[in-house]
């Protein structure tokens, strides 16, 4: 009997919950009751809700990525945002003038170009800067499918978003009058 009495007090020292088990311990026991809960008021459709919640989280996730990619790239941008106005600005300025010249167009064309490789290395070294600011806070971590999948998501919506700024720009320069032969 005392054998039985020793095991019934160890046993009862080993489930006695201590303060640092208790938050872990009620969140687990609040996932299963949701769970056991869900089922019997949803029955086989559990599996569809919790589907859809699945797929509205990483909709979500998604979501994150693309804000805190453009957030990146805009930043970047912006630095270089007055630059690349005054030069757009100084070209259609230039394209209103009546009397052009042949040398002057010439000019505009060398000034552009310098101009936006200028903005281009600038902007590219303003983004690479802020992207390792963002890298700094997974470095640590080692490499896993999660790490892995997170930076080629970041980098994906970043090169989009430069794509989409890209496609902005790009008409408004070609369609200066130096390009357009007027």
């Amino acid at each position: 009997m005392s054998i039985f009495k020793e095991k019934f007090k160890q046993l009862k020292d080993e489930l006695t919950l201590k303060k640092e088990n208790i938050r872990p311990f009620l969140l687990s026991v609040g996932i299963t009751l949701f769970f056991f809960i869900g089922y019997q008021l949803l029955g086989n459709h559990f599996g569809e809700v919790m589907g859809m919640f699945t797929m509205i989280l990483f909709a979500l996730m998604l979501v994150i990525f693309v804000i805190i990619a453009e957030f990146t790239v805009l930043k970047s941008f912006f630095l270089v945002a007055a630059e690349l106005s005054l030069l757009i600005f100084l070209a259609k300025s230039y394209c209103d003038v009546p009397n052009r010249s042949a040398v002057g167009n010439e000019a505009l064309k060398n000034l552009l170009t310098i101009g936006l490789f200028y903005i281009a290395v600038t902007f590219g070294r303003s983004l690479w800067k802020a992207i390792k600011e963002h890298y700094k806070k997974v470095e640590k971590e080692r490499w896993s499918k999660e790490k892995i999948l997170a930076i080629a998501l970041f980098l994906i919506f970043t090169v989009f978003f430069i794509g989409q700024i890209y496609s902005v720009i790009k008409p408004i320069i070609l369609n200066l009058c130096i390009y357009k032969g007027i």
